[in-house]
């Protein structure tokens, strides 16, 4: 285990130049991206061929790491990089429109995102280097495959756990709030459940595909859930903790706050955030990575799924305070639901001794509306 984050990045930078082809699994928080860029600098500045750049692809997963945290990073850490390297930044949606060349370096961000799909493009490339960056390995045994052979299986990893308990990154609690349905609500997912079955015992896909879909939605968009997440938002408030809130649709985002950001909402209410100017943002997936956001220690999840992977990325956006500091997540889920067993999924690779469970009294939020 590295003694810094410093030397954690530096363990990219000593290595990359050997090998050449990395895979990077660093916690949310640790700085891979910056250790990316000293790698890469360090490689082309080793490699200049006289007065000619050396061509670069930066690969990110959407259009607020295209335009707003990569550049930053960019521009924060080598302010001179045009001089030395010919580069551009993608998204992994753009790479099917590219034709194939040659490149001198290529960094992966979030490479979790590369599929069967859109890694021909990588193949059919000429790639002298490259690192892959993500903060937890998926969990899918054809990415991984993929992700193996993108990096010739060389790998250096670090984990939350392990930077945390070596003071490297900040400490977190997470607080699961179980909410008890209504009658109605009982039966109404009762009754979808039923509708699974039936879907499942008649082998047909599409309308399996349809009735978990429908069943989805429901616990989604649940009106106890919402009134819980309301009651908690107010006591977070109260705290005067800036806070994030991640829901699962724009209706109950557009409810739990007046500031919110996703696709179609512009960024207005997302800059006033990251300026500090406001201290809550509701959204849905735009933040969940690839966003640098200061001295922000509280997230409420009115909704998670069953990927520990989407939920640590939700986790990491607080894991840049101080050591010493203590990140908290609250998280509602619907008891006696599918939403217990996403949790219990999605926070399995967590320290159990951080994650509490809890009841939460439907009295306490019977007057929101």
């Amino acid at each position: 285990m590295v003694a810094s984050r410093k030397e954690g990045q530096e363990a990219v930078s000593a290595l990359f130049p050997r090998i050449q082809f990395l895979f990077v699994e660093y916690c949310t928080g640790f700085g891979k991206g910056r250790a990316a860029t000293n790698a890469i600098n360090n490689f082309v500045r080793a490699n200049l061929r006289n007065s000619e750049k050396l061509k670069g692809l930066i690969v990110v997963h959407n259009e607020l790491a295209r335009d707003i945290t990569w550049p930053k990073e960019l521009s924060d850490s080598y302010p001179d990089i045009a001089e030395w390297s010919d580069y551009q930044i993608v998204c992994y949606a753009s790479l099917r429109n590219m034709p194939a060349t040659k490149w001198d370096w290529i960094i992966s961000d979030e490479c979790h995102y590369i599929t069967p799909n859109n890694v021909e493009y990588y193949l059919k490339c000429n790639i002298t280097s490259h690192i892959l960056l993500t903060g937890v390995e998926p969990d899918d045994p054809e990415k991984i495959k993929i992700l193996k052979n993108l990096s010739n299986r060389y790998k250096l990893k670090i984990t939350l756990d392990e930077a945390v308990d070596n003071n490297l990154l900040n400490d977190y609690i997470v607080h699961i709030w179980r909410v008890t349905l209504t009658f109605d609500e009982k039966n109404k997912y009762l009754e979808l459940c039923r509708k699974v079955d039936y879907a499942i015992s008649q082998g047909n896909q599409f309308l399996i595909r349809n009735a978990t879909g429908a069943r989805m939605r429901f616990i989604y968009n649940l009106e106890s859930k919402y009134k819980a997440s309301c009651y908690i938002r107010d006591q977070i408030r109260k705290a005067k903790r800036r806070m994030v809130i991640f829901t699962g649709s724009k209706e109950i985002a557009d409810r739990l706050s007046p500031y919110r950001y996703y696709e179609g909402t512009g960024t207005e209410h997302y800059n006033a955030f990251r300026n500090m100017t406001i201290d809550e943002l509701a959204c849905i997936k735009m933040i969940q990575e690839g966003a640098n956001i200061d001295a922000l220690d509280t997230a409420l999840m009115s909704q998670i799924n069953s990927k520990q992977l989407n939920f640590m990325q939700k986790l990491g956006r607080l894991m840049r305070l101080k050591i010493g500091e203590v990140a908290r997540v609250h998280v509602i889920v619907a008891h006696e639901t599918y939403d217990l067993t996403w949790a219990l999924k999605a926070t399995k690779a967590l320290n159990q001794k951080k994650v509490f469970w809890h009841d939460l009294d439907a009295k306490l939020f019977k007057d929101y509306s």
